[in-house]
């Protein structure tokens, strides 16, 4: 199999007895960056998801699309997130991209962009009317 198919297969239902297949996906000093942070080495990367799904109830991806070449690929997808603290629960849908840089059939870089904005900040009360007044001045703004 491919990185890419290893890495679809990983992603589409992510869960913590998938954690082992991560070596299969990436190399062993990963640059992981995201919004949240940048994680370097598969062990900081492990442990990352790890604590990321050990509190969730439930987080996976709809691949939308991929466009690759040899050393380097963007994959467009869907995330499913349910967080107890986070829209009450409920799921949250977030788009987002991963570029991705690939090695010898492993990914030696990601870096992921998704508006954190809808992932976090518009799911926690006490910020939630705060991005929605900032955004609302966004958009009324007249140059």
């Amino acid at each position: 199999m491919s990185v890419l198919d290893n890495f679809t297969d990983f992603y589409k239902d992510l869960r913590t007895d998938k954690l082992e297949q991560l070596q299969t996906i990436y190399h062993p000093d990963i640059i992981f960056t995201d919004p949240v942070g940048s994680h370097v080495g598969l062990v900081t990367v492990h442990e990352y998801f790890k604590h990321l799904l050990e509190t969730t109830r439930r987080c996976e991806f709809h691949i939308q699309h991929i466009t690759n070449a040899t050393d380097f690929a963007f994959v467009r997808w869907v995330m499913i997130l349910e967080h107890p603290k986070l829209a009450g629960g409920n799921e949250i849908k977030l788009d987002g991209v991963s570029e991705l840089k690939i090695d010898n059939n492993l990914i030696v870089a990601q870096t992921d962009f998704y508006d954190m904005g809808a992932m976090f900040y518009e799911h926690i009360p006490v910020l939630k009317n705060l991005v929605r007044f900032v955004k609302n001045k966004i958009k009324n703004y007249k140059a």
